[in-house]
């Protein structure tokens, strides 16, 4: 029976290359659903498989997959509301505005961890 589960990524998970190593994962456990970026700079995903499937999306995704650093998942499990045939990257207008909001938040991610020193 396929469950579903909506999880709110928080850290530095925009600008690297996060979405799609998502969806090669995803593609690889027989996950179907969704990825997109969030306004706030989380990525949110909406999966549907097995419950196995799912916490093995969460777990992978828990270790900070590439690039990433994930500092927080907000997770909800739910009856599947709508029936997804495959898993897509969801990208915002064209490819120019979704990289560029993506770069913007990444900037935002590094300057609000990193601790500068001057002398």
């Amino acid at each position: 029976m396929a469950r579903e589960i909506k999880l709110k990524i928080y850290g530095r998970v925009q600008g690297v290359n996060f979405r799609s190593m998502t969806k090669i994962f995803a593609d690889s456990i027989d996950i179907k659903g969704m990825v997109t970026n969030r306004e706030d700079g989380g990525v949110l995903i909406i999966a549907q498989g097995s419950e196995e499937r799912l916490n093995i999306l969460k777990n992978w995704v828990r270790k900070s997959p590439g690039l990433s650093r994930v500092d927080e998942i907000k997770e909800s499990w739910q009856e599947c509301r709508k029936k997804y045939n495959d898993f897509k990257v969801v990208k915002e207008n064209n490819l120019l505005t979704d990289q560029r909001k993506a770069i913007k938040n990444l900037g935002r991610s590094v300057f609000k961890t990193s601790r500068f020193v001057f002398s």
